[in-house]
């Protein structure tokens, strides 16, 4: 406990709003100390959230890597493709099929994009349900034949489009309905093809890679021979902008992650070697306790001024290919685990998004949320239960970065519950 002593005479002291009673010293010789405290117990769990919804994101996610400490995290995005108006080519000789290409771009990468990795085109067996809710743990039966892949680097300093050839029987398919007037609309293109995935290598380590939704399409490439000359003509297929979902999985999870399988499923940190795990995509947060914050009410203070808490990334857990998340927000929780209510930043209406900063002297990171209104909150409680607080990766696009810092007991960067109060005294 670090305390800093003032002497002050006739000292006046209040709070906006009813989030304190105000203090209003009127003996001159009365001592305000600032007292710092950071003592109290933080009790800290790894949860299972419920599965999330990855239809219609805007974002395609496909690639696999190996994670030390979340074992093997895949994503797979399924899709249809789009034809809204009608398509149609004589029927002459003049007119060629050349090839059918995949074209997609690449604004997102989590991983290690020097390595080599496979994503494969298979067809889906049956059109994507327009009724159905799709989640990260959803999936659809794919054929069996490669319709096209394409082994490969991704690095993005080099450049972020992806071209894979696909097959010209259902490129000449496509091709030759055109020209029997068979691919007017939706219906005609489904018939053919009913929609993709992109599968990943069985045995890749590399990346995964976020697809930009306006930049994924087929392209058919077929070419008009003139008297003169030849006249090259490209028809397009652009992306469903809402048939198209991602399924993001943890394979093989190590030690005692793998027993986190169904909502509300919570693990203390203390069988995780003081650990806790944040990764949004594959429902992994972090719930936050203060069993013994209420003691504070023992102390008399007369001002609650802030309560922060601040937690570190374990040293090593991240590194350039498994970068921190660039920003971390809260919820309260059930006590089922379930995410209520955002965490708004005190006395406002803001949802609290924090970034984490970094130490110029020691180089630690780290994110710190402000609890003043909550602490407050369990301060005037008569009861001895309240909600608890989740942690999770915060983003508006689909992504899996992910997180591992310390409990309050870890070894290696531990978090710490500070709060700050006026004391009064003679």
């Amino acid at each position: 406990m670090c305390i800093i002593s003032l002497v002050v005479v006739g000292l006046s002291a209040c709070e906006k709003g009813d989030n304190d009673v105000g203090i209003k010293l009127a003996d001159k010789d009365q001592n305000v100390e600032i007292q710092v405290l950071d003592t109290f117990t933080v009790r800290a769990s790894t949860v299972f959230l419920d599965s999330i919804t990855t239809g219609g994101n805007s974002r395609l996610l496909a690639g696999r890597y190996t994670d030390p400490k979340l074992g093997t995290v895949q994503a797979t995005p399924y899709f249809e493709l789009s034809h809204t108006s009608s398509f149609k080519l004589e029927d002459n000789s003049k007119i060629e099929y050349d090839s059918l290409v995949f074209s997609t771009s690449y604004e997102y990468w989590y991983g290690d994009t020097t390595q080599y990795q496979t994503i494969s085109l298979h067809g889906l067996q049956s059109d994507l349900d327009k009724e159905r809710t799709y989640y990260n743990t959803s999936s659809v039966p794919v054929l069996s034949e490669s319709l096209g892949n394409k082994r490969f680097k991704a690095r993005p300093k080099l450049g972020k489009n992806l071209t894979i050839r696909m097959s010209d029987n259902l490129g000449l398919a496509l091709f030759n309905a055109a020209k029997s007037d068979k691919l007017q609309d939706q219906d005609d293109f489904q018939i053919i093809l009913h929609g993709l995935a992109l599968l990943n290598g069985a045995n890749d380590n590399a990346a995964v890679l976020g697809f930009k939704s306006d930049s994924t399409m087929l392209k058919l490439y077929y070419h008009t021979n003139n008297e003169q000359s030849v006249t090259e003509s490209i028809q397009t297929f652009t992306l469903s902008s809402t048939l198209k979902f991602n399924q993001i999985q943890a394979l093989n999870r190590p030690g005692k992650l793998a027993n986190l399988q169904k909502q509300g499923d919570i693990i203390s940190s203390t069988e995780t070697n003081e650990e806790l795990y944040l990764q949004q995509s594959l429902g992994f947060a972090t719930r936050i306790d203060f069993p013994s914050i209420q003691q504070l009410q023992n102390v008399g203070y007369a001002s609650l001024n802030q309560a922060i808490l601040t937690i570190k990334p374990v040293s090593g857990a991240n590194s350039s290919t498994l970068p921190l998340p660039s920003q971390l927000t809260m919820y309260y929780a059930s006590t089922k685990n379930k995410a209520l209510s955002p965490v708004y930043t005190s006395y406002s209406t803001t949802q609290q998004v924090v970034s984490y900063t970094t130490d110029y002297i020691t180089t630690d990171k780290s994110y710190s949320f402000e609890l003043h209104e909550y602490v407050n909150s369990i301060l005037k409680s008569t009861g001895s239960e309240w909600n608890g607080l989740l942690i999770m990766p915060y983003s508006t696009s689909l992504g899996v970065d992910r997180l591992v810092f310390g409990s309050q007991k870890s070894a290696n960067k531990a978090m710490k519950l500070t709060v700050f109060v006026t004391m009064v005294s003679k």
